[in-house]
């Protein structure tokens, strides 16, 4: 028996919307993502974050979002 396959939206359709948005993410299930898979961060004062590397930049520096509370995000 064939089953059909399964297809996951790393990220949503990053390809055609900013990536970790909810827009990507819906236009992933559209396009026939069978799932959705992110990388979720907690800021230092426990907000979950959607974002591939768990880090920001901010001018000359890169941050870990674990080490900002969400209101410097």
């Amino acid at each position: 028996m064939l089953h059909p396959p399964i297809a996951f939206a790393h990220r949503g359709a990053s390809a055609h919307a900013p990536e970790n948005t909810l827009e990507a993410f819906r236009l992933a299930l559209r396009l026939g993502a069978t799932g959705l898979e992110s990388d979720v961060w907690l800021t230092a004062d426990g907000t979950p974050v959607l974002d591939h590397g768990g880090r920001v930049r901010q001018g000359m520096r890169t941050r870990t979002i674990a080490s900002l509370a969400r209101d410097a995000l």
